[in-house]
């Protein structure tokens, strides 16, 4: 009985200015994380683009080294095999003089 009587709309207008302020605070939350992700996902993307790049290096060197280290083997097999028939033909003539005493 000893109750007022609020003002119409004037609780209304309340609530949607707190409605507005709680929004407003919410989109420059929704803005800051926004950008803060953005930051970060352009921070991995560029690391993960120079440790690509690195890779790539590493394997343009170890790609040179075999094919140098490629080259060294297959002179060393050129140069037993060269090796290998002179001692074959050594033997040759060798059996050609045992056989003929």
């Amino acid at each position: 009985m000893g109750r007022k009587r609020l003002k119409r709309g004037s609780s209304s207008s309340t609530n949607e200015e707190g409605m507005a302020d709680t929004c407003s605070a919410n989109n420059t939350l929704y803005s800051e994380l926004n950008r803060e992700l953005k930051d970060s996902t352009e921070y991995l993307k560029r690391l993960v683009t120079e440790g690509l790049a690195d890779i790539r290096e590493d394997f343009d060197k170890l790609r040179r080294e075999f094919k140098s280290d490629i080259k060294a083997v297959n002179s060393t097999i050129k140069e037993l095999e060269q090796s290998l028939n002179s001692t074959q033909g050594d033997v040759d003539t060798l059996k050609k003089q045992f056989k003929t005493e």
